[in-house]
């Protein structure tokens, strides 16, 4: 699996399975073509998936506050 997260703030963030079983986070390091990796296994990987989804969440329900 392979998944891009764009930001506002340069290139986007890519996570990667790896044939390990680890999970790679790596970013481009713009104009040098090098990338910033960071390797973590899929537990930590798991943990940082839900914190980020429980932040998006918190930003969805602040969002649709008020509309009703």
């Amino acid at each position: 699996m392979r998944v891009e997260i764009n930001s506002d703030y340069g290139p986007p963030f890519v996570i990667a399975d790896r044939s390990d079983g680890s999970i790679r986070l790596s970013r481009n390091v713009a104009g040098d073509g090098k990338r910033i990796a960071l390797f973590m296994d899929s537990v930590v990987a798991r943990l940082i998936a839900d914190g980020l989804h429980d932040i998006a969440d918190s930003l969805d329900d602040a969002n649709h506050e008020g509309e009703e």
